[in-house]
């Protein structure tokens, strides 16, 4: 069976991702930003046909992002990767996205190479083109310039891995060049993926999770530096001049906060694994039945949903193999009983309702 190619388009915000997306797909994929506000805030799929085999064309949130931090677009970006990964779908390729009109890398512009270098590791980079766009924006020596600077200063190690450098004008032939160029690459998996599926690991001790906690880090560092000194200026102050100062230290305070949440949703992030598997859910509220009802009303529940025919992983261990064998089915009076328990349970109402819509599936099929 051939292997559809699954092609990520990646970079900053603004930079033409999805311009790009829209010229390789012949159609208009997505909506494309002009203004400050970023339009891409989630990983976006889109199939289409290329010279007659379908492409699957994922169009990724950019880092520097309007309305969410660099935290929240790689933890939506890992969570994609690792749910795809999981299902056998690698990528062939990898677009990172350059302004080539930039007359200089930035900060900003330097930390989302580096953050993008460590998701992708280096035995990928095979499968990495780094496109340069807006060619018909750009004043054609100062873009040759700022390409040459690029090639020898920053991208100058990847490329020696095995990465590549590509122009794009904006033209529906520059888009189809750049496309037909990875359709024939053996698919690859980023370090992301193994990290957060063969190894194992949680999100923040990924290199790229890491590497964003230590940003954060820093940047909580410069900004109580920069409290402590208001807080020493303030003594000295008029009453007006202080009031502002308590207002902008606040201000500077809630940012410090927002970012100490930022690195515990780092810390908090786990794969769904109700994404791959729904019966566990189903399972766990077998298990707290138990609790509450007593063992032969969650083991009723338990026998129901084993009945549905699905294989399935569960929760409860080998205990739950024994616990149908254990379980003497409640007589006509004690169903009454139990379905009376049920609807003054909210939590027994969901997992009454969630075996309701279980059983309207067709057989062996998991929704997610």
């Amino acid at each position: 069976m051939k292997t559809i190619p699954h092609i990520a388009f990646v970079g900053p915000t603004g930079v033409g991702k999805t311009s790009l997306l829209n010229l390789c797909a012949g159609q208009t994929a997505g909506t494309v930003g002009h203004d400050w506000k970023s339009c891409t805030q989630e990983v976006q799929r889109y199939e289409c046909e290329v010279e007659g085999s379908m492409c699957v064309l994922l169009d990724s949130p950019g880092f520097n992002d309007t309305f969410q931090s660099d935290e929240e677009t790689l933890i939506k970006l890992a969570r994609y990767l690792e749910i795809t990964y999981r299902r056998d779908q690698k990528l062939t390729a990898l677009f990172y996205l350059i302004d080539i009109t930039q007359s200089r890398m930035t900060g900003s512009a330097l930390q989302n190479l580096d953050l993008f270098r460590k998701l992708c590791g280096r035995d990928c980079l095979e499968n990495v083109i780094f496109v340069t766009t807006k060619w018909d924006e750009a004043k054609k020596s100062k873009a040759e310039k700022n390409e040459q600077e690029l090639r020898n200063e920053f991208l100058h190690e990847m490329i020696s891995l095995g990465a590549c450098v590509a122009r794009h004008d904006n033209t529906p032939e520059s888009a189809a060049k750049l496309l037909n160029s990875v359709l024939s690459l053996s698919p690859t998996v980023t370090r992301i993926q193994k990290e957060l599926v063969d190894e194992d690991k949680k999100l923040q001790d990924t290199d790229a999770g890491r590497e964003i906690s230590q940003k954060n880090l820093e940047r909580i560092e410069q900004l109580e530096k920069k409290c402590k000194e208001m807080e020493k200026r303030h003594i000295d102050t008029l009453q007006g001049q202080a009031e502002t100062n308590e207002a902008e230290m606040n201000k500077i305070k809630g940012i410090v906060e927002k970012l100490r949440e930022e690195n515990e949703k780092l810390q908090q992030y786990q794969a769904n694994k109700s994404s791959f598997d729904w019966m566990d859910l189903c399972m766990q509220g077998a298990q707290a039945a138990v609790q509450e009802l007593g063992s032969a009303a969650a083991g009723a529940i338990s026998s129901k949903l084993r009945a549905s025919g699905s294989s399935v992983k569960t929760p409860l261990g080998n205990n739950a193999a024994k616990m149908p064998s254990q379980v003497q089915i409640a007589g006509p009076s004690s169903m009454a009983q139990l379905e009376k328990k049920i609807q003054e349970s909210p939590s027994l109402s969901l997992l009454a309702k969630m075996g309701e819509l279980y059983s309207q599936l067709p057989p062996g099929t998991l929704p997610c």
